[in-house]
């Protein structure tokens, strides 16, 4: 049975470059992996992009998909029409998330994503008022690129796809 069950597990090795605001830049890696029938799995993270035989994970994010609603760990974006807005509270505090827009076409690692969706949260407390900005491939149901912007609208940090490997 279990032989007869991995056809239906999708797996992506995936590697970020993570750049702050003053030009340090570090990389770390992300196997993911679903399971297309039950729409459920995990994203694991791992320090470095070197992959190895006796790395272990930094993280564990269990994902899962629902109703066009991507769930990952306690965050939740949905995969709906341009200027739909939803509210929410984490830990660090409330927060306002909304689809800006959605893209046809992004090129991300020197691969071509469709059907883009950019997602904006921002949190209402003064001094947490950063915002978020994802980049979510729909048919993946991965992270393209993350934004962590300033009130002015500045980049603090950017987090970018960088490679691509299907499993």
């Amino acid at each position: 049975l279990i032989y007869l069950n991995q056809d239906s597990i999708q797996t992506l090795d995936l590697t970020y470059e993570k750049r702050d605001r003053t030009g340090i830049t570090t990389r770390y890696r992300i196997v993911a992996r679903m399971n297309t029938r039950t729409q459920a799995g995990e994203w694991t993270r791992f320090n470095g992009d070197e992959r190895g035989i006796s790395e272990v994970p930094s993280l564990i994010y269990p994902v899962s998909v629902k109703n066009n609603t991507l769930f990952v760990g306690k965050q939740m974006f949905l995969f709906s029409r341009q200027g739909f807005c939803w509210d929410g509270e984490d830990e660090n505090g409330k927060f306002k998330s909304c689809i800006e827009k959605v893209l046809p076409k992004l090129n991300v690692s020197d691969k071509v994503f469709d059907s883009v969706y950019v997602c904006n949260i921002s949190y209402g407390t003064v001094v947490d008022s950063v915002k978020h900005r994802y980049y979510l491939s729909a048919r993946y149901k991965i992270l393209l690129q993350h934004e962590l912007l300033s009130l002015s609208g500045a980049p603090q940090i950017i987090e970018k796809l960088v490679r691509f490997e299907p499993q």
